[in-house]
């Protein structure tokens, strides 16, 4: 066969591709960049090769292989006529492509421009395991390929029977594969489970599964309650460009109108934006709405900025139309850069409370709080200064104004020991100072100026002692940590912004400085002390106790009386950890009452079980807090969930109020089924809770997935 004959042959054949499907823009992509000689060879090979020049006709047979750039071709005979400028092949014909996708047929012609073909009996298998067969195929203009009397599914065939139809497939009487808008189009389709016709559509259509991104409806979802009455939501899915797409979705209620629902996302090169928003006109002619946002973004090797942006146009609009609602709604845009030991940051904080008793006009704007930090290196001995610095403005329409100025100078040496024993040596120095109006105590309103500088003292001591068994090693370190600073330093001329939060437990036993933020400070002698047992077997697993409590030389004011902290001696806190090898884990942290043992408060976690049949559950108490204001609390979290089989799972959980008022908060049953091509889920859900217009109900939401096609769903309230 001449060379220039054969390499047009070849290349013809790999032209099969275009029976299934192309990649025009990867084509464009392939065909403009420069190929190696190595990508450029073809390698054939047949048992006979035979040219009838009358015919003008060439003809290969016999295991038939042809490969190039990565794409094997396979057939027991192909044939070219050069007159015609056709191309056939016939007999177990398949196509191995690069991407991954395999396809076969019993026999195929082609033209020589690449634009009209045949084939009988196609079949294709995708890389993304989808699969595609039609008795006839038919390319048109080089743009669409015809497929009649073709199947497509998503889901792989049974390995002890492969004729046994798929769990679901697509029968339709034509599809059509439209290259450019990159589409699959059904005419006369059922969609068929296990083999059983169920649903029927004259025509409908979806996007090529090989392509990841494609603009066009996606399903529609089903719902209402009987605050919203009935609704339904179609979204619009828009592929806007490499690095950025959009959902758009309009929601229509019975009862409040149309809801309008944004979704905007960006990648840059440089950072990411997500964008979410909605807005309605209510039965009441009231606009309603909201918009939460994030993004950041690298300025340069050292600096990046970000912002996060969520509002609401009232309190319950976001529970009462289905999105996600916190207690607080934040707004915080922030720049922060890093170098070398140091970090700088300044942001800012605005808030927007969802709770009846809030006051929009105390709630606090935080413009700016800027803080820098610095650590040095370590010296011969380990040694190392620090420093951190500070601002800090809070603005309310209503309520006290605090400006702040802070700062920190430390040094802290560690040190081990001949003996073992590990030793942490710090000093400090840190001053405040403050610019405060409308400050009401408890005796008048304060304004002007204060401020304190609050050097400190400390010295960490701990000893492990160990023992390495047979089975596993223990751990027993004692734990001692005394701090010496001045009593006194909380003026009552200081707000207390950021010390609010205060609860004393396993977790700042041993902190020379308890208190969160820097509006209150702990002073005078005082020192720390307890006990850690760990044990850690030979093969994976562990359990860790910590018991601990604090003494205090002087009654610090400062703590109130429900704190642990106000007496002398403090309350006794600690937590006990498990986490043996195998299916089970707990965690219990705990305070107890110095004088009595009575609990002040429990937390309790616990996972018992395999994926068989797991259940976890967590119990909370807490006593009540005068610093935050919030009463006691006690709570519990029941929730189990079963692996049934390798596709069926199901959940169950409770929430439960055992405070004053007993009762249920929330409940929650779910059934799941999930396997490669297909997934159904119903979930049931029912709420106690209420606030204003909005009352948590009974909800119950079906969903199920069909891979390549969309996500169906319909819930009810």
């Amino acid at each position: 066969m001449p060379t220039t004959a054969f390499f047009r042959l070849a290349l013809l054949l790999l032209a099969f591709l275009a029976l299934g499907v192309t990649y025009p823009v990867m084509g464009a992509e392939k065909a403009s960049a420069p190929k190696s000689a190595e990508e450029e060879q073809v390698f054939f090979s047949a048992d006979e090769v035979n040219q009838d020049k009358d015919l003008g006709v060439m003809t290969a047979r016999g295991h038939v292989e042809v490969s190039y750039q990565g794409r094997v071709l396979l057939a027991d005979q192909i044939s070219y006529n050069t007159r015609q400028d056709i191309i056939t092949a016939s007999g177990s014909v398949s196509l191995l492509e690069p991407s991954g996708d395999v396809f076969f047929a019993d026999y195929f012609e082609l033209s020589g421009d690449l634009k009209e073909a045949t084939s009988r009996n196609l079949r294709i298998l995708m890389a993304n395991r989808t699969r595609l067969a039609a008795a006839k195929s038919v390319r048109i203009a080089g743009e669409k390929n015809v497929m009649e009397k073709a199947v497509y599914s998503a889901c792989e065939q049974c390995k002890d029977d492969p004729k046994k139809p798929p769990l679901w497939q697509v029968k339709a009487m034509r599809v059509t594969n439209d290259e450019k808008k990159q589409t699959f189009e059904y005419r006369d389709a059922w969609v068929e489970f296990a083999g059983v016709p169920v649903i029927y559509t004259p025509y409908f259509q979806h996007a090529d599964p090989r392509v990841p991104r494609h603009s066009g409806f996606l399903p529609p979802s089903f719902g209402g309650s009987s605050q919203l009455g009935g609704a339904i939501t179609v979204p619009y899915y828009w592929a806007i460009s490499n690095n950025q797409d959009a959902t758009i979705s309009t929601m229509a209620t019975g009862k409040e109108n149309v809801v309008l629902v944004g979704e905007h996302r960006n990648r840059l090169a440089n950072g990411k934006t997500d964008t979410e928003g909605s807005f309605n006109f209510d039965s009441k002619s009231q606009f309603r709405g909201h918009i939460r946002a994030k993004g950041l973004f690298d300025i340069d090797e050292t600096w990046r900025a970000g912002y996060q942006l969520d509002r609401a146009s009232d309190d319950t609009y976001l529970r009462r139309y289905g999105f996600k609602s916190d207690r607080w709604l934040e707004t915080h845009p922030y720049v922060e850069g890093f170098a070398g030991r140091s970090h700088a940051r300044m942001e800012s904080y605005l808030y927007q409370g969802l709770s009846a008793k809030d006051d929009p006009g105390k709630a606090p704007v935080v413009l700016p709080l800027a803080e820098y930090n610095y650590i040095g290196q370590p010296g011969a001995q380990g040694q190392y200064w620090s420093f951190d610095a500070g601002a800090l403005d809070i603005y309310r329409g209503e309520g006290t104004d605090t400006r702040r100025l802070s700062s920190r100078l430390g040094w802290t040496l560690p040190y081990t020991a001949p003996a073992g024993d590990i030793y942490t040596l710090s000093a400090s120095l840190r001053g405040e100072g403050y610019h405060i109006s409308d400050y009401q105590t408890n005796t008048r309103t304060e304004k002007g100026f204060s401020g304190r500088a609050v050097p400190q003292l400390s010295l960490d001591w701990r000893y492990p002692f160990v023992r390495n068994g047979e089975r596993f090693t223990d751990v027993v370190e004692p734990i001692v940590v005394g701090t010496v600073s001045p009593n006194g330093m909380n003026p009552t001329r200081i707000p207390n912004e950021d010390s609010l939060d205060f609860e004393y437990d396993d977790t700042n036993l041993f902190s020379p400085q308890r208190f969160t933020g820097l509006d209150r400070v702990e002073g005078g002698p005082r020192v720390a002390y307890g006990v850690k047992w760990s044990v850690f077997g030979n093969k994976p697993g562990a359990m860790t106790a910590l018991l601990g409590q604090s003494y205090r030389a002087h009654v610090d004011e400062t703590y109130a009386a429900d704190s642990g902290l106000k007496d002398n001696l403090s309350d006794y806190v600690g937590r006990i950890s498990i986490n043996p090898v195998g299916n089970f884990m707990m965690l219990y942290r705990f305070r107890f009452d110095k004088d009595t043992l009575a609990s002040k408060r429990s937390e309790v976690g616990a996972r018992i079980g395999p994926k068989a049949l797991n259940v976890r559950a967590n119990y909370v108490f807490v006593d009540q807090n005068s610093i935050s204001g919030y009463p006691d609390r006690e709570q519990i979290n029941v929730s189990a969930s079963s692996m049934l089989t390798r596709y069926w799972s199901a959940q169950a959980g409770t929430v439960y109020n055992l405070g004053e008022k007993y009762e249920p908060i929330s409940f929650n049953t779910g059934l799941v089924y999930e396997d490669e091509c297909f997934a159904l889920s119903a979930n049931y859900v029912r709420k106690f809770t209420y606030d204003r217009d909005y009352v948590g109900g009974q909800y119950v939401l079906f969903r199920f997935t069909l891979k390549t096609l969309g996500e169906f769903q319909a819930t009810a309230e």
